[in-house]
């Protein structure tokens, strides 16, 4: 939750601490004390108090995962201030990132913060994993930002050696201690300062423990003798605050009593599920009443709808519902899984079924949620159960049970998190010799590992493997009907790799005897017309549409699944062909947003790329290479023949976009057909007709928009020595081209083509294309003189147009320089010069006022 924490009811003004933690000059605060010394009112109450803004997170359980926990802290901080630096969010975005990185990343997003700024980390304890970050980043943070850490255990870092760099100032449990003064207070605020207690004997039996005071005050006010409160004090302090928690819990109404006895094993709650929970029509009088009566209870919304126990009044709770025998602590727990589930809070029911050891709960949820991310929505919350039950059951079940195992693990792999391999390997050391439904199954998900990380090599051959062992699989059980995929997974791969006409093969395979219908009826449609478009033929795109849409109204897929992704794909490229670049970029939006949801990188990486392609159409080269770096990195590991496809596109921006520069990247292109026939562009665009035909000659066109693109230029590399030659190749190309209504594709292939066209002897059946294509080519040719003397960033010289529209993108400031072939400090040099020039003082207002002058 990143919001300041707020407890219910008045507290006593930590005068003194708010004073030493005003004053603090070190930028990183330690609070450490056990539960109930008031580490989170003591923040609290600084927050409220301080000059400084405050962003304020308070952990959980799920903070345990090092990746959450940054996320949540990036997220959180970026709502808190809008116009910090993004760095850390797109850093986290990705596949893989590594701890510097993360910490020069965040430091630099806080230190474009104008004032004083303090980031409240609560309950650190629940983030162990991420404390020694926590400590890297304070000694990168700017003087004018803090970060303040409340913990119930020693932090894992060496405080000694932060305190001798003048890192790190402590608060401990003797600091926390209340006054004598302050018990004096807390007595007068309990309405008792006028009652005969005994308050520094009070102080002293406690030791000031502030919990241990705000029991015996509860305990006081509700009518108990306070001689025979303090004296409980003599005994430990486990004793004691199971006497004090007894004392109030007896002296409440016995409906009170047993409405939280009911309800504690919940970790924060509102009136509804205190209701699902109690099964008690009053619950939220009942709540009301707690809240009122201060009894151990925290606000964690600004609303004031949802709270949470203090732990160690929570602890005493669950022990007395324990003690009371029977199933009722058990029951506790299932009835709020089955109202979280209900909720569609799948990870806090998982966590309630683990609570209690229900295996079969527990995978019965989490293959709930695995069921809905594996085509739509919650793959961030898929993937944190699958993480939460490997923890909890993968070791046991990679013996007893790895094709469950393996089922979670999917989703690990799906999303190229480098953990699946750990896993994946110890179910291959435990059953080396597998029956066949699980070797199906474990070949899958390693494939599923290496696409989405990029290795497209070792994804094929493990898909290989997997299709094998589902055909010998028949007969011998059940096989996970995800393997229905596999023709998918296999296209996926070789679509990565740059093999179009192997990917149109894939699609053939079936996966006998499984069968699913929206797999077979939507999404390989849907995938056959993204091949039908990527191999030219755009007939069959438009009929495959057509027929993944009417299968669409059949099966009800949701918005964020594969198929949807790669109709939309398919249809933008139509778009695109067309020259329709606004419909194509609506469609183009809706698939980066979905492949976002879906959590596929190697979708990701596909959609970007295109959305690439989509930004060299419309000439901003600052958008193509933004794109193409997004697709790059969505992969972690991508292997020499995806890196020779980023290599191709990124020849591609060049050349329509920056030509001289595009012949220092031939040396990484590879040698397929798309390649030569983007080096004869190059020499057409040159005007060096003979090398662009010696290529051209070489080359022999595989599917159909390579054979209409090697037409094309073969007319354009021939137009000067021989005419008639040349429109005997552009008349066969638009022969080809005439029935699919290539546009983009002709007239985007060099110059020349507009005379040529204007030129050509056609017949009747082939004119009106021609006219269509000459009118297209003469609108470009016009719109290109049209803007060519115009400065489109009026202040700001090329380059820092090209810098300002990167900065827009979702790429980091070291991923922006990496694009641009400049160093960290070149482009923070263009940046500061953007910001002065445009009155501004951070990334996201550059990019508003950028905006809001036109210059995207």
């Amino acid at each position: 939750m990143m919001a300041v924490s707020r407890s219910a009811g008045p507290r006593v003004q930590r005068v003194a601490l708010l004073r030493r933690l005003e004053s603090a000059a070190e930028p990183l605060m330690v609070v450490v004390a056990p539960s109930g010394f008031g580490k989170t009112c003591l923040l609290e109450q600084w927050a409220a108090t301080t000059g400084a803004q405050v962003a304020w997170l308070s952990c959980d359980e799920s903070c345990g995962e090092p990746t959450e926990f940054w996320s949540r802290l990036a997220a959180g901080l970026a709502a808190r201030w809008p116009a910090m630096g993004s760095d850390a969010a797109l850093t986290l975005e990705r596949p893989s990132w590594d701890e510097p990185q993360l910490v020069d990343a965040l430091a630099d997003d806080l230190a474009d913060l104008p004032a004083a700024a303090a980031v409240v980390i609560d309950d650190a304890q629940f983030a162990e994993a991420s404390q020694r970050t926590l400590a890297r980043l304070a000694q990168h943070l700017a003087g004018h930002v803090r970060l303040l850490v409340a913990s119930q255990h020693n932090p894992v870092f060496s405080t000694s050696r932060l305190r001798l760099a003048g890192v790190i100032t402590e608060l401990r449990a003797g600091d926390l201690a209340f006054t004598q003064v302050e018990v004096e207070q807390l007595l007068e605020l309990a309405g008792l300062g006028r009652e005969p207690v005994d308050g520094r004997r009070l102080r002293s039996l406690t030791e000031g423990w502030p919990a241990g005071l705000q029991m015996a005050v509860l305990a006081m006010r509700a009518g108990g003798d306070p001689r025979e409160v303090i004296d409980a004090f003599a005994a430990t302090t486990r004793e004691t605050s199971d006497y004090l928690a007894s004392e109030v819990m007896s002296r409440l109404p016995p409906g009170l009593a047993g409405f939280l006895t009911q309800i504690c094993v919940l970790d924060e709650f509102d009136a509804e599920l205190c209701q699902v929970l109690s099964g008690r029509e009053d619950a939220g009088r009942l709540l009301d009443r707690v809240v009122a009566d201060d009894l151990f209870i925290y606000q964690v919304d600004r609303a004031g709808q949802r709270f949470r126990l203090h732990q160690m009044f929570a602890a005493f709770l669950r022990a007395q519902l324990k003690s009371l025998g029977g199933t009722q602590f058990r029951d506790a727990h299932l009835r709020a899984a089955a109202a979280l589930r209900d909720r569609g809070d799948r990870l806090g029911a998982l966590r309630h079924a683990m609570a209690v050891a229900d295996t079969q709960l527990a995978g019965a949820i989490l293959a709930d949620s695995m069921h809905t991310i594996l085509d739509v929505t919650h793959a961030q919350e898929a993937r944190a159960a699958a993480r939460a039950w490997l923890a909890r059951f993968g070791d046991a079940a990679a013996e007893a049970d790895p094709g469950q195992l393996l089922e979670f693990v999917f989703l690990l792999a799906a999303a190229g998190h480098q953990e699946a391999e750990g896993w994946l390997t110890k179910v291959n050391r435990a059953h080396p010799s597998p029956a066949p439904p699980l070797d199906a199954l474990a070949h899958a998900v390693w494939a599923a590992y290496h696409f989405n990380r990029g290795t497209a090599g070792l994804a094929l051959e493990h898909n290989r493997l997997a299709r094998q062992a589902v055909s010998a699989a028949a007969g011998q059980g059940p096989l996970f009907p995800m393997l229905t995929e596999l023709p998918l997974q296999e296209c996926g791969a070789h679509l990565l790799a740059g093999g179009v006409a192997a990917a149109a093969a894939a699609l053939q395979h079936g996966t006998a005897p499984l069968s699913a219908p929206i797999v077979e009826e939507f999404r390989i449609p849907a995938a056959a017309a993204w091949v039908a478009f990527l191999h030219g033929d755009l007939v069959w795109t438009g009929a495959a549409l057509d027929r993944a849409a009417g299968a669409a109204a059949e099966h009800h897929p949701l918005a964020h699944g594969v198929g949807q992704i790669l109709a939309d794909l398919a249809a933008a490229g139509l778009h695109l062909e067309r020259r329709e670049h606004q419909p194509a970029a609506a469609r183009l939006a809706a698939a980066r947003a979905a492949a976002r949801i879906n959590g596929r990188p190697s979708l990701q990486a596909m959609v970007e790329t295109w959305i690439a392609r989509l930004a060299t159409a419309q000439g901003d080269r600052a958008g193509a290479l933004a794109s193409l770096a997004q697709a790059r990195l969505a992969l972690a590991a991508p292997d020499d023949r995806v890196r020779a496809q980023f290599a191709l596109e990124e020849f591609r921006i060049a050349l329509a976009l920056a030509p001289a520069e595009a012949g220092g990247l031939i040396p990484r292109l590879p040698a397929s057909t798309a390649s030569r026939l983007l080096q004869a562009r190059l020499h057409v665009l040159r005007r060096e007709w003979p090398k662009a035909g010696q290529i051209l000659e070489e080359t022999e066109p595989g599917t159909i928009r390579e054979r209409v693109e090697w037409g094309v230029l073969r007319s354009l590399a021939a137009q000067a020595p021989d005419l008639a030659r040349a429109h005997g190749y552009l008349g066969a190309a638009l022969a080809l081209a005439s029935p699919h209504g290539y546009l983009a594709t002709i007239i985007e292939q060099g110059p020349g083509i507009t005379a040529l066209l204007r030129s050509l002897p056609a017949g009747p059946d082939l004119k009106p294309y021609v006219d269509e294509l000459s009118v297209c080519a003469e609108a470009v040719a016009t719109s290109s003189k049209g803007t060519a003397g115009l400065p489109p960033g009026g202040v700001l010289s090329d380059r820092e147009l090209e810098v300002l529209r990167l900065l827009a993108s979702r790429l980091t400031t070291a991923e922006i320089a990496g694009a641009l072939y400049v160093s960290a400090n070149t482009l923070k040099s263009h940046m500061k010069s953007i910001y002065r020039k445009l009155d501004v003082s951070s990334r996201a207002d550059a990019v508003r006022e950028g905006q809001a002058r036109g210059l995207f």
